[in-house]
């Protein structure tokens, strides 16, 4: 056992090396990368990350030096006057740069992670959208997107902290160095030298673990796909009649397994390492402090310059780690970007915004001797295919599952490029043509289309609302015979479908016990200003999808008979629904009329013993809330002034939505339950 366990250890270092070998992206290129890409979507970003890491060094020593001079005034070892206007004037700087990092993170925390959040967010989904058909079947690049998606929102979140962090580690590692070498330049070096040998053991434990991030990735796939399919309500007959589950058991046990021993190396490879790191770290800060005290009993050093000094080896020492860790950071950082880069680097086969335009009159097109293989199949779905078909002709294509029909199609429409032979348009190779406009000259509708959640309108023209021709969405529902179904709505065309989305959870789950609505949006501009300012379109935004979404999922629920008997619906609202919150504004409305819809759903569906409650739960730094004006004052707030003294967290909320859910609270509906730490029941 002991040598099978050797020989595991000595192959996974073998890849290790081996995977360094591989690396495509130097750190110092995915910096420059994702630094232009900041700068792409928020300039100002830059000026803002400097100012606050000088304010925040600026507020750690005003915090250090107002110990040394507040204990040189308790021991009137000078003028008691002079030591009360330096303590003074280094508390109003403490609070002023303090004030200054708070909006600083309020803005850049906020609207610039956001921002910067959705820039690479669209890159990827541009990518995904754009890049060649073929591309998003491969499961190569399955796995590629995969990462880049993990990576993306990775980067998005953590390169501003990250930098900002490192930066302000610097600078404090130079104030506080300054500092300690006018007591003993030897100090930087008991302080110094472990914290660095402390970065390379952290490192060589990090780049095992990216490195053997390919092993998690497919791990984790493997068991996801295996779950998913052991619970597919589509499969349940199948599983039944053939007697498949203990099938499903073991492979589950298998691959869980698995994923439990990857689990199992990084935790061993992580605890040797972290061992030794904080023992080595913990003994130079003793031997430090250890120095300073000496030098005190001495008399080499008074009592304030001992405050100081002390806490200066504290802050020094803690800044060197955090050069370290955040340099340490970058490696992880630049792994993620290189996940997003290697996916948005795919390259294309076919012209996309170049090659040649489209030929004007009559098309013929024609395959000539086309073949098609799947990557890993033994042999081509179609093979050695010749036709032409010219304008106004018809053909039928007959044949089993599995024939190849589909797949003619998608060469047809340029989703796939032959294996062999070539297809012409017009007698020129379709390649030659730019791939964008030649997919405009078909319309073709495959047997697994996919119907969005958006209104009718919407998704027959393929545009948002506002951007399409209202009497051409008409026409094509009249030659599609919908259009009188789709008048008869109370919306007609601009109905939401949202029907098709929840038949889908219906047919793959049957019915369910409960509906948790947690759907909101505003205009940014609306809750921004002042409220009398609000737009007649932003406020009716609002309404939909705060509030009238809640009416609409419930009604279509019950229509489609997707709820059990003894069901529960719960929404979430907010105390501004109630009282003024400031910059919360259109959504108070809005909430206000969701905790309305609550009541009147509530007597409406009660009849059949289902129940409606909303939560009312504090605020909780989420994504949505970014879009709140001074969220995080709101945040101080509730901590000062709610009896609990503490802000509501995301599981307590989920607690409360559980119980509501449950035949645990089946004499509760109507009602909006507050889950804020008792906030709501304080005065002003």
């Amino acid at each position: 056992m002991y040598l099978r366990y050797r020989k595991k250890k000595k192959e996974d270092r073998a890849k290790y090396r081996n995977e360094q070998a591989k690396i495509k992206y130097k750190i110092s290129e995915n910096m420059r990368y994702i630094l232009a890409e900041l700068w792409k979507s928020h300039p100002l970003m830059f000026v803002l990350i400097f100012a606050q890491v000088i304010a925040l060094v600026a507020e750690s020593l005003f915090t250090t030096f107002t110990g040394k001079y507040v204990v040189e005034l308790a021991l009137g070892t000078s003028s008691r006057i002079r030591l009360a206007v330096i303590c003074l004037l280094l508390i109003i700087g403490e609070q002023i740069t303090k004030y200054i990092t708070h909006e600083i993170y309020d803005y850049g925390g906020y609207y610039g992670d956001y921002k910067f959040a959705c820039h690479m967010t669209r890159k990827i989904i541009r990518k995904n959208m754009s890049t060649d058909y073929e591309n998003n079947e491969s499961c190569k690049n399955s796995d590629a997107i995969q990462k880049a998606w993990a990576g993306s929102d990775y980067i998005s979140y953590q390169t501003i902290n990250t930098i900002k962090l490192f930066l302000s580690a610097v600078l404090r590692v130079a104030t506080y160095g300054g500092i300690l070498s006018m007591l003993s330049p030897v100090m930087l070096l008991i302080v110094g030298v472990p914290a660095i040998a402390s970065f390379y053991i952290e490192r060589h434990k990090m780049q095992w673990i990216w490195n053997m991030s390919d092993n998690w990735q497919k791990y984790v796939r493997e068991l996801n796909y295996i779950s998913d399919a052991g619970s597919d309500f589509s499969a349940a007959k199948d599983v039944r009649v053939y007697g498949m589950d203990k099938w499903f058991a073991k492979l589950f046990a298998r691959s869980f397994g698995n994923r439990l021993n990857w689990y199992e190396q990084q935790d061993e490879w992580s605890f040797r390492h972290d061992l030794v790191r904080v023992l080595m770290v913990y003994l130079s800060d003793f031997a430090a402090y250890a120095c300073v005290i000496y030098m005190v009993v001495n008399g080499d050093i008074g009592a304030g310059d001992f405050v100081l000094y002390f806490n200066s080896i504290s802050e020094f020492s803690w800044a060197v780690r955090e050069v370290f860790d955040k340099a340490s950071g970058f490696n992880w950082l630049s792994e993620n970007i290189s996940f997003s880069r290697e996916y948005l680097d795919i390259k294309d086969k076919t012209n996309r915004r170049a090659g040649e335009k489209l030929p004007t009159g009559e098309c013929e097109i024609e395959f000539r001797n086309v073949s098609y293989k799947y990557v890993g199949a033994e042999k081509p779905t179609i093979e050695n295919i010749s036709f032409k078909l010219h304008k106004g002709e018809r053909l039928a294509l007959v044949g089993l599952n599995g024939a190849g029909k589909t797949t003619l199609i998608k060469l047809m429409c340029g989703l796939y490029d032959p294996t062999e032979g070539e297809i012409l348009l017009n007698g020129k190779p379709v390649n030659s043509y730019n791939r964008d406009e030649y997919f405009k000259l078909f319309s073709a509708v495959f047997q697994d289309i996919c119907i969005l959640p958006v209104t009718i309108a919407e998704n027959i023209s393929g545009a948002e609302a506002g951007k399409y021709d209202p009497d051409r969405v008409r026409s094509c529902m009249k030659k599609a015979g919908i259009y009188e179904k789709v008048m008869s709505l109370p919306e007609k065309e601009n109905t939401r479908l949202v029907k098709s989305v929840f038949e889908n959870i219906k047919e793959e789950n049957g019915k369910i016990d409960g509906i948790v609505h947690s759907i909101a949006h505003a205009n940014t501009e609306d809750l921004h200003n002042d409220f009398i300012y609000t737009s007649k379109n932003g406020y009716l935004h609002a309404m939909e999808t705060s509030a009238y979404s809640l009416l609409l999922a419930t009604r279509t629920a019950k229509e489609i008979d997707m709820l059990n008997e003894h069901s529960s619906i719960v929404t979430l609202t907010y105390h501004g629904s109630t009282k003024v919150i400031n910059g919360y504004n259109v959504m108070g409305a809005a909430k206000a009329a969701l905790e309305a819809n609550v009541r009147y759903l509530a007597e409406n569906i009660g009849k059949e013993e289902m129940r409606v409650n909303s939560i009312s739960a504090g605020p909780i730094k989420t994504l949505s809330a970014k879009g709140i004006k001074d969220f995080s004052s709101m945040l101080t707030i509730v901590e000062e002034k709610a009896p609990l003294h503490k802000n509501v967290t995301t599981k307590q909320v989920g607690n409360v939505a559980t119980f509501l859910l449950s035949n645990m609270s089946d004499a509760i509906t109507g009602q909006v339950i507050y889950a804020d730490n008792g906030y709501s029941i304080m005065g002003a």
